[in-house]
């Protein structure tokens, strides 16, 4: 009988280490995923803020360029205005 609840105690033990190792297992793994997600995100958030900073540089850029284009607009309408000016006097 000794012998027969030694082989009891000694499955009970094995089958209690199983269930350990497969809840260790799953901590583990759980905490892996864990890790690989916060470290994901934290790409996903670096690369939206490079993404806010690209479209806020192209405004910038695009609105140099409205501004250049007016300026270049200023120029030739003064250049144009000139221009008549000079041709009348010209004529006189």
């Amino acid at each position: 009988m000794d012998e027969d609840e030694a082989r009891l105690k000694d499955k009970q033990e094995q089958e209690q280490n199983k269930n350990n190792a497969s809840k260790l297992i799953k901590a583990v793994e759980e905490v892996r995923q864990e890790s690989e997600r916060s470290k994901l995100l934290n790409q996903l958030k670096s690369l939206q803020v490079n993404i806010e900073d690209g479209e806020n540089k192209l405004k910038t850029l695009l609105g140099l360029d409205k501004e250049e284009k007016i300026r270049q607009q200023q120029i030739m309408s003064l250049n144009e205005k000139d221009l008549k000016v000079l041709i009348e006097r010209m004529e006189n």
